[in-house]
């Protein structure tokens, strides 16, 4: 089961917080938004669940919560 303990993925990225964010990711993902999307039937597979992991890696080191949150938790127990 997916499970985001700290809350981190929640939400879409604020670009006030983070300004250089969607210069890095340009496929911007949360739990937020995927659940929207499951609820008006607009997915026919998961693949966007995938750019939550590859973004938060790709955008943060491997000392930061939001790196360990998705390699620890999220991304490897499916």
């Amino acid at each position: 089961m997916l499970k985001d303990t700290h809350v981190v993925f929640s939400e879409p990225v604020d670009p006030n917080e983070l300004l250089d964010y969607h210069d890095i990711i340009k496929h911007p993902m949360d739990f937020g938004t995927v659940r929207s999307k499951l609820v008006g039937g607009l997915y026919s597979n998961l693949e966007e669940l995938e750019l939550i992991c590859s973004n938060a890696i790709q955008d943060n080191s491997p000392d930061t919560v939001y790196f360990q949150q998705v390699e620890l938790a999220i991304c490897t127990k499916r």
